[in-house]
């Protein structure tokens, strides 16, 4: 029996291919892929709201160091920094549903 009759069997190629198919069919399912960008995206989110007030809150700071007004700056600057975090992060929210099929 010579090789070129051991490739050609048919039942050889069916062979293969239904190894090639529960090969794929594996990969899918143990090896499944990361949904794009879903984790990234609300991380994302969510440190550009902590920067929101984090920025409110040394601009605050800022004013009270220059006007005298100890408590009242940091908190006005907090307050404001959070709620424009929460119209930016409602924003960027809307934004990426869209995205999505």
């Amino acid at each position: 029996m010579s090789i070129n009759k051991i490739n050609d069997d048919p039942k050889l190629e069916k062979l293969q291919a239904e190894l090639k198919d529960a090969r794929e069919e594996y990969e899918e399912d143990y090896n499944p892929k990361p949904a794009p960008d879903t984790h990234s995206e609300g991380a994302s989110i969510g440190y550009e709201f902590l920067a929101y007030i984090i920025s409110g809150g040394l601009l605050g700071y800022g004013l009270d160091y220059l006007t005298g007004w100890v408590p009242f700056g940091l908190m006005v600057g907090m307050i404001l920094g959070m709620v424009g975090g929460v119209f930016r992060a409602n924003h960027r929210t809307q934004q990426a549903n869209k995205k999505r099929p």
